[in-house]
């Protein structure tokens, strides 16, 4: 793993002690945005406010615990990414119905079924592989950072339309994003690092100044009690089979927005990322199922993996999991703090608003990166382009869902959620009628390409292969047919055959004539200049330089040339 240039302090790097605890304090007051989802619900239901307290109180918990499950470098669970547990809208629509089928109760029961849902899945993620590539993954993350930026726009669109002064809502809005992008651009070390927390601080002053604060905003008076314990009282469970489909979709959903989440991880700490490390990933989504499983137990709300904290820390230049540590202890300790917890509730609505833009650009610039570094031919154009547009249609149109059976509730009302599984099943359809072997047979005469130029760039396009590696075996095949038609004097027709995985790159190329020497060792200068011979170990020295492995040999009458490129 080799650290990105833009990442300061990385994934194994512990920073200095007071900027760990800053950075932290940015996260935790992002995420304290996500509390919202717990609340909702707790409305719905028509909870009284004690139970609603205990509920948000019980999440915070939650959210430490379930980071510190994701931090977590075991064999079996953890990602090893700072990559925190918030409350995720994949859930809402599901636990909505719930509510309205048998209260609370059904909600918890039904979330910690979604919790084993997707830790089970988890378990089988690794079949999944070659209908998850990368250029899906980066998809997922584009959407999320289209859904972030769509919630952040209309909610800074409807406070304008309800407020009384809208220039006070656009004004705040306006200078937190500023604060952050500024600080962010042409600042470097601490201000940078601390870009978003200080941003919001600009916002909760301005929101003070202009007067948008009211008591009933931080409750009554008790709310600096030390200590405070959770009432556990309005906790119980059941389970109703009418519900197992809407929050099973909802798990697998999570289950791919982690996947997702998680490869962003991988990518913004390793400047030499080429695909998702599955085994990491199977950990991450475990770990993720198994959040959302203790969320059930303790009566709250399903959690997902943080794509707005991975935007946040891409954004910051601090991605080392040491902080994941410290957002745990915090949220662990204000978990039994009232107080603490009922001045991030009060974050006015546009500060919430200027973080969600803001992290949604690099979201969205980081699956634009992984996208594109896949070559892509029709069939991949239109996975691309329809999920795209898919998860567009649902943001614009959010009342889509409504009329439809309760089970396509949760996929037509969440831009994310229909995109997401969009995605993967037009992977999943364009996939048929792709070769992943495909051979052509050339006559010598064709010229010293053979009218191979096409047949690795139209293949690799339809494979969606990575452009490096295809580049790669277009110089060693164009090298190799040189070396054939020019210095052995092959008239009789050449067979390249080329076969692909998503892990691998294999090319062949069988002939008539001389073998091809594919030596270890460099020709000295003398053997060069001296003899043909070594002119063609010098090229065969070059080609096997070229590939992650090549070999040759003689089999069926024929000299064939091997090359081997890991994908």
């Amino acid at each position: 793993m080799k650290k990105p240039a833009d990442i300061i302090h990385g994934v194994d790097d512990a920073p200095p002690i007071a900027i760990g605890i800053l950075n932290a304090l940015q996260h935790v007051a992002i995420m304290a945005v996500y509390l919202i989802f717990p609340v909702i619900v707790c409305r719905a239901a028509n909870a009284s406010p004690a139970t609603t307290g205990a509920v948000v109180s019980l999440a915070m918990l939650v959210m430490g615990v379930a980071t510190l499950l994701q931090v977590a470098r075991t064999r079996w669970l953890g990602s090893g990414y700072l990559c925190p547990a918030v409350f995720s809208a994949t859930y809402i629509d599901a636990a909505i119905a719930a509510v309205h089928l048998g209260g609370l109760p059904l909600v918890f029961g039904m979330t910690t079924f979604a919790g084993l849902a997707e830790s089970a899945l988890s378990g089988i993620l690794h079949r999944l592989r070659p209908y998850f590539p990368a250029e899906v993954a980066g998809l997922v993350v584009m959407l999320v950072g289209i859904s972030n930026a769509g919630v952040g726009v209309s909610d800074i669109m409807a406070q304008l339309h309800r407020s009384g002064d809208g220039r006070v809502v656009l004004t705040i809005a306006m200078a937190s994003l500023a604060s952050m992008v500024a600080l962010n651009v042409w600042t470097r070390g601490l201000a940078r690092m601390l870009c978003a927390l200080i941003g919001i601080a600009v916002g909760y002053a301005l929101a003070a100044w202009f007067g948008l604060f009211h008591g009933a905003d931080f409750g009554t008076g008790h709310w600096f009690a030390w200590i405070e314990l959770p009432t556990l009282s309005y906790l119980s469970w059941s389970f109703n089979l009418a519900l197992a489909l809407p929050f099973l979709v909802s798990a697998m959903a999570a289950a791919l927005k982690a996947m997702a989440v998680l490869s962003m991880c991988q990518k913004i700490n390793d400047d030499e990322w080429i695909r998702p490390d599955m085994p990491n990933l199977q950990r991450g989504v475990a770990a993720d199922g198994i959040g959302t499983l203790i969320a059930g137990l303790l009566g709250t709300f399903g959690v997902n993996s943080s794509s707005t904290c991975v935007g946040l820390s891409a954004a910051s230049g601090v991605t080392s999991r040491y902080i994941a540590y410290a957002i745990a202890g915090i949220f662990i300790v204000t978990a039994f703090i009232p107080g603490i917890a009922t001045v991030l509730a009060a974050m006015p609505r546009p500060v919430i608003a200027a973080a969600l833009i803001f992290t949604s650009c690099f979201l969205l610039i980081n699956g634009m990166q992984t996208v594109t570094s896949r070559m892509l031919d029709s069939r991949k154009t239109f996975v691309v382009g329809l999920t795209i547009v898919g998860g567009l249609a649902v943001q614009a149109f959010p009342n889509l869902g409504i009329g439809t059976p309760a089970a396509m509730r949760p996929i037509l009302s969440s831009s994310l959620v229909f995109g997401t599984l969009l995605a993967f099943m037009l992977n999943l359809v364009f996939r048929l009628g792709i070769r992943q072997k495909v051979t052509l047979v050339c006559q010598a005469s064709d010229g010293p390409r053979l009218g191979s130029d096409d047949f690795l760039e139209l293949n690799g396009a339809k494979w969606g292969a990575r452009r490096d590696v295809i580049h790669r075996a277009q110089f060693a095949l164009h090298q190799a047919i040189d070396v054939i038609i020019h210095d052995f004097g092959i008239t009789t027709p050449v067979r390249i055959e080329a076969s692909f995985d998503e892990f691998n790159l294999d090319l062949a190329i069988a002939y008539d004539g001389e073998l091809l020497e594919l030596p270890e060792q460099r020709p000295s200068d003398e053997e060069i200049r001296d003899s043909l011979e070594g002119v063609h170990r010098l090229a065969g020295y070059m080609l096997r330089r070229n590939a992650d492995r090549a070999r040759s040999e003689h089999a069926g009458g024929k000299s064939i040339l091997k090359f081997h490129f890991n994908h």
